[in-house]
Formats: structure tokens, sequence, C-alpha cells
């Protein structure tokens, strides 16, 4: 892969894409880009907390199972 200065890399584990509501809904792959996209202008402290705070509301509160893990890097 080829990375410019100010591209981000994030890492996470799939606790946050398979987070889920109570009717099984996942989080998904597809919403986490789309988050990132939008919030790419902001430093990776404050994506990481976004990525939490939008996961912790599309869970509605629903027990997770797995482990949530994100890492923001801006390259």
């Amino acid at each position: 892969y080829h990375y410019d200065k100010g591209d981000l890399l994030v890492l996470n584990t799939d606790g946050i894409s398979e987070a889920q509501k109570q009717n099984f809904e996942q989080y998904g792959e597809d919403r986490l880009f789309d988050l990132i996209r939008r919030l790419g202008h902001l430093e990776p402290t404050e994506i990481v907390k976004a990525i939490f705070a939008d996961v912790n509301d599309f869970i509605e509160g629903a027990e997770q199972m797995d482990d949530a893990t994100v890492m923001v890097v801006r390259l």
C-alpha cells in the first residue's frame, strides 16, 4: 500500500463492526467507514472518541460480548 502524509490508519477489533442492538442488527463496516470519512479532519483521539460514542448510540444499551478496540494514527 502507498500512504501519503496526513492519511489515517484505523485499526479496530471486530467488536466494533459486530457490535449489536438487541435485535442482532450489527453496527457494520460500512457505517464505520462512513463515520471515519466524515470525521477524517479531526485529531486521532477525537476520532476514537467519536467511534465509541457512535457505537454506543447504535447499540442502545445492549450488552456486548466482544472486546472493542480502536487505534487511529495520522501518518
